[in-house]
Order: C-alpha cells, then structure tokens, then sequence
C-alpha cells in the first residue's frame, strides 16, 4: 500500500494499493510514475501519479529491494539481493536483462546522464559485501560489473 502525503499538512490524503511487502520507492524525473519494490512477490508495483493507480506489476525475480529509472523513463533498474545482480527492465518493451553483481545487492543509484548504475552490496551481518558494482545497464550483452572495495576507491582504503 503506497500513502499519498500532503507535503504542508503530513496528512494522509490517498492511500493506493500495491503488492506484498512494499519497499524502495522511486519517482520517476517527469513524476508521472513511482515504482515500488513489493518485497513479499518479487515484484515491482508501476503507480500512475496522474490516475493515482497502481497500472501494472512486473514480475523481477528473487528479493527485489529497492528501484531506479532513467532520467527518459525507459529504463528500470533493481537490485535482486538472492541472486547477486540486478534486473534491468525495458519498461516500453517490457523485456528484462540480468547483471551479476556483488554480494547482496541492496540500494542503487543510477546517475543523472543515465549511463551508469551504481550498486551498494551489503552483503549480510555474516559476511558483509563492502563493495559498490557500476554497470552500464544499456549494454546490449547485459551490462559490465566494475567491482570496488572498501568505499568505492580504487585503491580500496575508502580515500
């Protein structure tokens, strides 16, 4: 369920339903659209801003955490932490291309110019990740992990 809240009154002014378990909110650029990661289906639920709707859901595979989309909106990217990658929706032709990347995949930022996606693997309490993947998610062969340790750095110390 996704809460519509006024921006000067916190108050609760539409409530959409959405799948199980929702989680990772994005609002696309043009904010016609949020997308949201419904955890208990491996789903993502598509809302249209405008009807105030959930339109669609697409099925995305194993423990969807959170979401991103291109700054044109043609492209959704979203970390599957089960499976160690994330997926890469063409949401005009609805197609879906995978991209291994670290351990644990959780949060991820796609940058302004669309050409990267970078990815925070957290790993787990037992064996943390501590790494950030960066992809190129329109490659047609599916994209390039870039690994970095510690931070981000190339020199792996976190400077």
């Amino acid at each position: 369920m996704l809460r519509i809240v006024h921006a000067g009154t916190y108050e609760v002014i539409q409530t959409i339903p959405a799948g199980n378990g929702p989680h990772g909110l994005r609002i696309s650029r043009d904010s016609r659209y949020a997308y949201v990661v419904n955890m208990g289906e491996d789903t993502v639920s598509v809302i249209s801003l405008l009807d105030m709707r959930e339109e669609r859901k697409i099925k995305v595979g194993k423990t969807p955490v959170t979401t991103g989309v291109t700054g044109e909106g043609k492209t959704l990217a979203v970390t599957l932490n089960a499976k160690d990658s994330i997926a890469v929706v063409d949401l005009t032709a609805g197609d879906i291309k995978k991209i291994q990347v670290g351990y644990g995949p959780a949060q991820l930022y796609i940058e302004p110019d669309d050409n990267f996606v970078f990815v925070a693997n957290q790993g787990t309490q037992a064996r943390p990740s501590n790494t950030v993947s960066k992809n190129r998610p329109k490659d047609k062969k599916g994209g390039r992990d870039d690994r970095r340790g510690k931070g981000c750095s190339r020199r792996g110390n976190g400077s």
